[in-house]
């Protein structure tokens, strides 16, 4: 028919469509997929970066959250299975830390 397209323009259609599904199927499943594709690292930590963690084996799943400063402390905060954390860099003293 005149009316339909190109056999392979409907083939790279299908193609494309498919493609872009797997895409946001894979960053649903897999979060090590999301990580390499959406993400890339970062040699010091800021406020507005995002880091990957991953718990224990059935302590919870691993999850991407993201980095703000703290009002309080001027540290940088994250909030993982509803519990926030303070981050202590490399080299930093914090009293309130077992054997630091």
């Amino acid at each position: 028919s005149p009316v339909l397209p190109n056999a392979w323009s409907c083939a790279l259609i299908f193609l494309t469509i498919t493609t872009h599904i797997l895409f946001h199927l894979m960053c649903h499943w897999s979060l090590g997929f999301k990580a390499t594709c959406l993400f890339q690292p970062a040699s010091r930590m800021k406020a507005g970066n995002w880091v990957w963690l991953t718990p224990h084996a059935n302590k919870g799943k691993a999850d991407i959250c993201r980095l703000d400063e703290s009002e309080v402390t001027l540290k940088y905060i994250f909030t993982f299975q509803y519990q926030g954390y303070e981050v202590v860099e490399p080299g930093d003293e914090d009293p309130d830390l077992i054997h630091g």
